[in-house]
């Protein structure tokens, strides 16, 4: 008797798509660390009143919130594409034959 489980093949299209999405999501955290470092160094270096550095991490919440909302929106739009491509096509076809000899 053969009692292995069968694996699942390997979808290397599907792995490198979540390792590059990984990879941006890693770049995108220590470039959002590092411009935080330098707005905070610069705030703390400065005499007077504070300047823009202040806006740096509101800045960067409101591009992580419209990055969400655009991809949320992307995914919406996308369903309703496929979804319009899908009516047209059952709408195009019949149960008649196409050649009618």
């Amino acid at each position: 008797m053969n009692n292995r489980t069968k694996k699942k093949p390997l979808r290397l299209r599907r792995s490198v798509k979540a390792g590059f999405k990984l990879g941006i999501f890693i770049l995108t955290a220590i470039c959002t660390v590092e411009i935080a470092k330098l707005g905070w160094e610069t705030f703390t270096s400065r005499i007077g009143a504070p300047g823009g550095e202040l806006l740096i991490i509101p800045l960067t919440v409101l591009l992580f919130y419209t990055g969400w909302t655009a991809r949320r929106e992307w995914t919406a739009f996308k369903r309703a594409y496929r979804e319009a491509e899908r009516r047209e096509y059952h709408a195009s076809s019949t149960n008649r034959p196409a050649y009618k000899g």
